[in-house]
């Protein structure tokens, strides 16, 4: 934006997001499926994991394809998708799947199509 550069400028296409993170601030977005979705603020007196943060944003709706939650975070610049098996944690109790959230976060929980 600051030189003008015009080959930065992407199209945008149907079902894209654009997030844009405000610097410093501890907070996460919940995205998709979810009763209530948003950009929340991260626990300052413990960590947030996954299934607490879809709890924050109102639990997942009827058409949530639980299985195929991601997490969405910045990692060095580049962005890293992180695979959620809820049934893992939910049905196994698999707790290690149960990811700590990280300032600028994003969850995107899919509508399930069956």
């Amino acid at each position: 934006l600051k030189r003008g550069d015009k080959t930065k400028d992407i199209p945008l296409l149907p079902s894209d997001i654009v997030f844009i993170p405000r610097m410093y601030e501890r907070k996460f977005s919940v995205m998709g499926e979810v009763k209530k979705p948003g950009t929340y603020e991260l626990n300052k007196e413990k960590q947030t994991r996954v299934m607490e943060a879809i709890a924050t944003a109102g639990d997942f709706t009827d058409k949530a394809l639980k299985n195929g939650t991601r997490v969405i975070r910045i990692k060095f610049g580049k962005k890293e998708i992180i695979p959620i098996k809820i049934t893992d944690i939910i049905k196994k109790g698999d707790k290690t799947k149960d990811i700590v959230i990280q300032p600028d976060d994003i969850i995107f929980i899919p509508e399930s199509f069956w």
